[in-house]
């Protein structure tokens, strides 16, 4: 995706897409991921390019779908929370006191090399040399990709729809 940000070749948007829908369907983080980059890439796309990211955005939801669907037709629950309680001020408030945790947790996690090899320190040099070669637009598409990816792990992580594993 970023890739297609800076030089626009339409073939690049069609496997970001393709490479978000897996992500989405390979586990429920991936979908927050995808949302989060769709969301970074229309801040940065301009007005011109806002039309086939929408294209790829409902091409990922369609990879997405199938899954979702038959999550719903077998009644199977993944989470004993409802995501409609990030938007309740009251059950916001009630579980306030997990968003500490939650987010001492996410870092712990991000620092901690055996959970996740060394993706942290490459998407940091990634973002790096993306500014020292002066391509604004993917540091921009980058940076606001990370913030919101971070966001909605919290997100899930204070309303309890994702449990984490701490590594000893």
């Amino acid at each position: 995706l970023a890739l297609w940000l800076s030089d626009g070749d339409g073939s690049l948007l069609a496997l970001a897409a393709l490479f978000l829908g897996a992500a989405a369907i390979t586990k429920n983080e991936g979908e927050v991921f995808a949302l989060a980059a769709f969301l970074a890439a229309a801040a940065v796309a301009g007005r011109g390019r806002l039309r086939p990211l929408g294209f790829a955005a409902l091409a990922t939801l369609a990879i997405d779908l199938p899954w979702r669907i038959w999550v719903q037709v077998h009644h199977v629950q993944i989470a004993e929370y409802s995501l409609s309680n990030l938007f309740d001020p009251g059950y916001l408030g009630r579980q306030s006191s997990r968003l500490g945790p939650a987010a001492r947790e996410l870092f712990a996690q991000a620092h901690h090399v055996g959970s996740w090899s060394f993706v942290v320190v490459l998407a940091l040099l990634g973002l790096g040399g993306a500014l020292v070669a002066r391509s604004f637009r993917t540091a921009a598409f980058a940076a606001v990709w990370l913030a919101l990816s971070f966001a909605g792990l919290l997100a899930a992580l204070h309303l309890g729809l994702t449990a984490w594993v701490v590594v000893p």
